[in-house]
């Protein structure tokens, strides 16, 4: 632009007033932010209007928006675009409600899976100074004699992801169930719904029948007498979540304790591990369930169409 006008960097530094080296640095991109009076004056130089110079600074800052916000709001194609853009138009505002609670639900997930692990790490390097220290003598003892520390946010934080995984599934449920017109509020209640639907409801119910086999325990009840880690942290006074600590040193993550007697056996006690099944278990039931429903709901409004034009056609 400075070029086409016949400027030379010397002669536009003493208009604008500022170094040649600072004109230098601003055409080369070392210099990323110059103040907006700043390209006020080099507009004026230039006799161009400011937004020809603002255009590539607000295009920047964009790009960088775009960064953040994709680290603190996740987008995930499989489940956002189908939503917002496939099924929102084609649904009513009531039903899709169920879709967006399970969409906003699923990144409070996303957020509660990784705040776990960031707070495991915290409260393993407390648990380390503690030991350094050589006093462990106010933490309580297990039955083997080892002292446990309660890591008390790490817990909060891994009940709030137990709960926001039941509410996900919850709204899951609501939203697959109304398109086979039933209003199933829980996985179990849908799971009956897909049976009944045959063939219509079969692959949708393998992907849930995988996924309730996966958070059994965890966020649903096994039935019987025992129950979930989600049902009885949140009927105590606080989580069974604890570090070990001894002579050998310390467990390497936070666990959960199966001294409860309602409690149900998992396959693995390390609470990130626990967190991570939640988060994978839940995603891959909502995106690989999301076609399919996307699919049925496109046959229902084609259907409904065809329908409303053979009823107008036989008036």
């Amino acid at each position: 632009m400075r070029l086409g006008k016949g400027i030379s960097q010397r002669d536009l530094a003493k208009r604008v007033g500022v170094s040649g080296a600072y004109v230098t640095m601003l055409e080369r991109g070392v210099r990323k932010n110059p103040s907006f009076s700043l390209l006020k004056r080099v507009a004026a130089a230039l006799d161009v209007p400011v937004t020809d110079l603002w255009a590539d600074k607000v295009r920047g800052m964009g790009e960088s928006i775009d960064r953040l916000r994709g680290r603190l709001e996740p987008y995930w194609e499989a489940v956002d675009g189908l939503i917002d853009e496939n099924v929102r138009p084609i649904v009513e505002p009531t039903h899709f409600g169920h879709f967006e609670g399970c969409q906003v639900k699923m990144k409070a997930l996303w957020y509660l899976r990784s705040r776990v692990e960031e707070l495991d790490a915290e409260y393993g390097r407390v648990v380390d100074a503690l030991r350094s220290g050589g006093d462990l003598s106010h933490l309580p003892r297990s039955q083997d004699g080892a002292r446990l520390y309660f890591p008390f946010f790490e817990a909060v934080e891994f009940e709030n992801l137990l709960i926001q995984a039941k509410a996900c599934l919850d709204c899951f449920s609501l939203a697959v169930g109304r398109v086979f017109q039933n209003r199933s509020g829980n996985l179990a209640a849908l799971m009956n719904v897909l049976r009944k639907a045959g063939p219509r409801g079969g692959e949708l119910l393998r992907h849930t029948e995988s996924a309730e086999a996966r958070l059994t325990g965890i966020v649903l009840d096994p039935g019987g007498k025992k129950k979930s880690i989600r049902d009885l942290i949140a009927h105590r006074e606080r989580a069974f979540i604890h570090f070990r600590v001894g002579a050998y040193g310390r467990s390497d993550h936070a666990l959960l304790a199966f001294d409860h007697p309602l409690t149900a056996r998992l396959p693995n006690n390390n609470v990130t591990v626990v967190a991570n099944e939640v988060w994978y278990a839940t995603r891959t039931l909502v995106s690989e369930s999301l076609p399919l429903v996307l699919r049925l709901l496109r046959e229902q409004t084609s259907s409904i169409g065809r329908t409303q034009g053979g009823v107008a056609l036989a008036r």
